[in-house]
Parts: structure tokens; sequence; C-alpha cells
């Protein structure tokens, strides 16, 4: 039961969602179990085990894609359970609202209280507050104005409805029409990002996916195209001129993934964690493929190479350097992934994804002038911001040549712990301590984090382990045809096997690029299961064949010919030799007027008896 136990813990998955902190004001700060109380900053993933705290006065959005939480000013949120089904956050002070969108079978959302338990149980928009949860007796609320949720609170569960009020002070559960109060246009604020949101379905939810996660700002900072190759392709409007994918922000360590990009941009998260970023005509183009069902969430799609025993030069010491995945290139994980995982997050995007876990020998950005982004080792553990670090005038071979790098066995440096200062509190942000009792609750009941005396220790940090490995080789279904791609003078592509020809619709002559499907390997479209496929449809067909169509539709019938013609010789022969003039037909018919003198034979025994 032990080793059972321990191998389903080394092979469990990454979880496929998170929540991005997107529009705030104020300070937002967070802590876990490996680091004390900082501020966050916009494109920040929050997931289970991070305690989230608003100044008071501030606001903040945390968006799940069809699932929001925003928080009022004072508000403190721990999340306690964050994946693809369930989401469990405990208020422990403070206000919010949560705005479910979408439900789909197996999904769960409820929210804690100090005073009872909230169960969300179809999409609406619901307003919780837990008052000042570190002063004993404070009463909590829920107000339903969409939707309808289930309150237990020291009793058996109550069902709230639409329009309905209830106040939670610890006794139990009363309905009431004046819950306590908000902190001034909270609501208002979080009905003016409702309205938007709604809108951006109402005119591009037809074709988007709602659980992208950052795909409704995309719109206010670039524009749309459609390819036949990537499908739909996302331009920024405006970029520095350096600018590359990957390059304007800065690596973060968030568990259970380990390095986790965070874009400067306010429309960097979809971008950095979903799809893939192509080359046309000699532009950054990002395409989020075509879903079939929720996307999930990659730390980073890049592939990292070099480490601390690399150097791009002798100036510069050990470096860290990185590219961003292109159109077919896999992503693999730096994290512990089974191959059902690595399938997952690459079906939209990669072909083969049913195969074993592979990484290719070359990737097609490494090639272009500018792509790579290379920084000291010393200023990617610690989480400096890259713009201001990387290696310029970087040559493409160096890093062309570099070996991969095992990313998942660099630790962060976080900044110097706190731990010691006697007036940490455990469970409250900085700003809070000193002004503020305890909260008055069970032992790891808020944030569970480990504590000695009223002062929380850093838990270690420690690399991910038994991380797969996948074999490197070539791509076995290479794109062709794509703007800006150059072969790479080391790698020679694979001669494809003879396979047969009447299979896989190719011309006689041809063979099939990729034996191991069954299709021809043509650029992959948008949905390959609706657009037509140019490399058979448009091809012509072989000459020989169309000559032998005309005639077929040209030479007459045996049915047609004159009763006098047999019909059962002359239908295969005509068949058998479509080239044979007509009148060599009509000469094996016997002539007419012959057949009476071969009857006269008889007349000699006649002339015998005169």
């Amino acid at each position: 039961m032990a080793l059972l136990s321990a191998g389903n813990t080394a092979w469990a998955d990454a979880p496929g969602r998170v929540a991005r902190l997107g529009e705030y004001t104020g300070d937002v700060q967070l802590a876990n179990e490996r680091e004390d109380w900082h501020p966050i900053s916009r494109n920040f993933a929050v997931t289970a085990g991070d305690n989230l705290w608003v100044s008071d006065g501030g606001r903040a959005e945390l968006d799940v894609g069809g699932l929001q939480f925003w928080l009022a000013g004072g508000a403190n949120v721990y999340f306690e359970q964050f994946d693809d089904f369930a989401v469990v956050a405990r208020l422990t002070q403070g206000a919010m609202i949560v705005r479910v969108r979408a439900m789909e079978s197996g999904d769960a959302t409820r929210v804690l209280l100090p005073q009872g338990e909230l169960a969300l149980l179809e999409p609406g928009f619901y307003v919780v507050s837990a008052g000042a949860g570190y002063a004993p007796g404070s009463p909590g609320a829920l107000t339903v104005r969409r939707g309808r949720a289930e309150v237990v609170a020291g009793g058996a569960p109550q069902v709230v409805n639409r329009g309905e009020t209830v106040v939670l002070d610890g006794i139990g559960v009363r309905y009431d029409s004046y819950p306590p109060g908000l902190p001034g246009g909270f609501e208002a604020w979080a009905n003016t990002r409702d309205r938007r949101i709604d809108r951006w379905e109402s005119r591009y939810g037809s074709y988007s996916n709602p659980w992208l996660i950052g795909l409704r700002d995309l719109d206010d900072y670039g524009s749309w195209t459609t390819t036949y190759e990537y499908g739909r392709v996302w331009y920024p409007t405006t970029v520095a001129a350096n600018w590359a994918p990957y390059r304007f922000g800065r690596w973060a360590w968030v568990q259970p993934w380990g390095w986790t990009w965070v874009d400067d941009a306010p429309w960097g998260f979809a971008p950095a964690h979903y799809g893939r970023w192509v080359r046309i005509g000699g532009r950054w183009g990002w395409c989020p493929g075509e879903y079939s069902g929720r996307p999930v969430y990659a730390p980073a799609l890049v592939t990292f190479f070099g480490g601390n025993g690399w150097s791009v030069n002798a100036s510069v010491g050990p470096t860290f350097s990185w590219v961003p995945l292109g159109w077919n290139e896999p992503y693999v994980p730096w994290y512990t992934y089974s191959p059902n995982y690595w399938r997952q997050v690459n079906r939209p995007y990669v072909r083969n994804v049913a195969e074993e876990p592979w990484r290719p020998r070359t990737y097609v950005h490494a090639a272009i002038p500018g792509a790579v982004t290379a920084v000291p080792s010393a200023a990617f553990v610690s989480g400096r911001p890259v713009a201001q670090t990387y290696v310029r005038n970087l040559a493409e071979g160096v890093v062309r040549n570099a070996p991969p790098a095992r990313i998942g066995e660099v630790v962060p440096q976080f900044a110097p712990s706190r731990s010691a200062a006697p007036d940490i509190v455990r469970g409250l942000p900085p700003s809070v301590q000193g002004s503020a009792p305890a909260p008055s609750v069970r032992p790891g009941e808020i944030n569970r984090f480990p504590a000695s005396g009223g002062v929380r220790e850093r838990a270690p940090v420690v690399p991910n382990s038994n991380v797969v490995q996948p074999p490197v080789r070539q791509d076995p279904n290479p794109v062709a045809g794509r703007p800006g791609v150059m072969p790479s003078p080391q790698v020679q592509p694979a001669q494809p096997r003879p396979v047969p020809q009447q299979q896989y619709g190719v011309p006689p002559g041809q063979v099939s690029p990729n034996p191991a499907l069954r299709e021809p390997g043509i650029p992959m479209p948008k949905d390959r299961g609706t657009m037509q496929r140019p490399a058979v449809v448009e091809q012509p067909a072989p000459a020989p064949r169309a000559v032998e169509r005309n005639e077929r539709r040209v030479t007459p019938t045996p049915a047609l010919q004159p009763p006098s013609a047999p019909p059962t010789p002359v239908a295969p022969h005509a068949e058998q030799r479509p080239a044979q003039p007509k009148p060599a037909v009509v000469e094996q018919a016997p002539p007419p007027k012959p057949m009476p003198k071969r009857e006269s034979a008889p007349e000699p025994p006649r002339t015998s008896q005169n």
C-alpha cells in the first residue's frame, strides 16, 4: 500500500487551470509555504496553497476563464483546493464576489467562511462577506443576485435562491434583507467587469474558448487574422523594438509547476501559457489553436538551453537561455508528468500526440535572429526582470550548440526570510500585523502554514523529481512551407518509406511523407475535420486515367449497337481496348447479301438426273 501510494504521488499530474491576477488597484500580496508576504503583479498565477490579501481601499480580479473572483479592499482569501474541477476558497475577512459563468459535469465551487460553508450550485452572481474574520462573533453573509446556493452553518443545509440574502452569525442561518454593507463602489465595479465579459462573449463566444484564461484581453491590444496553416492568428499592435516572446517579464517559482513565466504586458497571460508563437511575414503572431474542450495551462511554452555548466561567453558566466516553441513542436514539462498529461497539454498544437513523449532535435525559432533570450544564472534564480539583464547580440550558432537545460533541478533564490521577526502573526499580511488580534481558529484552519510560537518558518524548496526525459528524435511529421523556416544543416530529414499509393491518395511515382499516419503530410489546418486538403484535391489526375474516363463517357455502350451484332463478345472487347476504332466492330458482323448464295449449293444433283 505504501509503495502504491508513493507511485501515485510521484506520477500525479499538475492541475490544468489556475487563477490569473488581472485588474487590480492598491496592493495585492501573496504568501504560501515557501515565501513570506510579498507583492505580486498582473498575470501572476494563483493556485492551491496561496494566501492573498488586498490592501484597504483596493480591489482585485482573479480570472479562471469560466469563473471570476472579485476581491474587495481588506479581503483575505486562502485557496485550499484548486484543480481541474474543484475550487475551494476560504474567505477569512472582507468581502468578495464570485461569478460562475459556466459549469461542467463534476465542477464544484465552494466558499468557506468562519461562520459556515457555501456551495454554489449553478452559474450565477454571488456576493459573499466574512466581516472582520479575525474578530470573534462578527457575522458573515451571502446574497444571491443570480443562481442558487446551499448554506451549511450549525444545522441542516439550506438553499438560497435568486434575490435572497442570508446572514451567518455562528448560531445558524437566518434570512435577512439587510446584510453587512460592502465597501463603497465595490459591487458596481464588479458589475462593470461582468458586463465587459458579457459583451465579449456575445461577439466572440461562438468561435472562442471561454476557458482560455486571458483571451478576452487580446482584442484591446492587437488584431486577428485567419490563415490556412494555423487558423486564427493574433498580432500585438505595439511592442518594443527588441521585443520577443518571453523577454519582457520575469520568472517566478509556483508550485507544482516550478519555474513560471510572469509577463509584463497586460495581454501577456494567454500567449505565454497557451498556444504557440509563429513567424508570418517577419512578424510574431500567436495562435490559440482549435480546442475540443478545456485548454491545459502550462507555466511557459519554451525550451531551455544551457545551465550552470554552460555560458555564452567568458564574461557572462553561467547562462540560462530559452526560445519559444513553434507550431508542431511539443512542450516537454520540467516537472513531474505522465504520458497522458503530455498528450493533453500538446493536443491542440502538435500532431502525433498519441505517441510517447518525444523532443525534437532542432527548434524552428532558434534559427531566427533575436528569438533566443539568455540571462546570467544569478539573475534567473533570483527572479529579476529579464529585459534588464538579458544578453544582447547573442550569436545564433552559440545557442544552437548549447545542451538542453535540466531546469527542473534549478531551485529559486528567495528574498531573505523575515520569520525571525517576533510580530509576524500566522495568516495575516504585514500591514495588519500588530494592529489586529490573532485569529481564533483551529491550528492550520486558515492557511495551513507551519508555525512555532506565532512565528512562521519557511518550508524548504526542493527540486522536482521523477521528471520524464523523453527521447530526442526528428519531428516525424514536419510542417512544410512555413514562412521563415530554415532547415538545419546538422540534421537530415529521414527518408520516407514507400506505402500503397491508393490508400492515401498519393499520385503514382510518389510516396507518402509520413508512413505512420493514414493521410499525407500536409500543413495542419485549423480544423482537420472541416477543411479540404489541397495536396489531394487540387492536384490534377494523371493523364492516362483522364483519357480512360473520357473514353468511357463518349464510347457508346453495347446496348446501343445494331440488333444484328452479338452483344456478348463486343462488350468486353470494347472495354479492354477503348482506343479501337468503331468500324472495326462493324466489320465483324456478317454481310446480309452473300447468305442466299450459300443456300444454292445443292444444284449439282439436279444436273446428274438430266
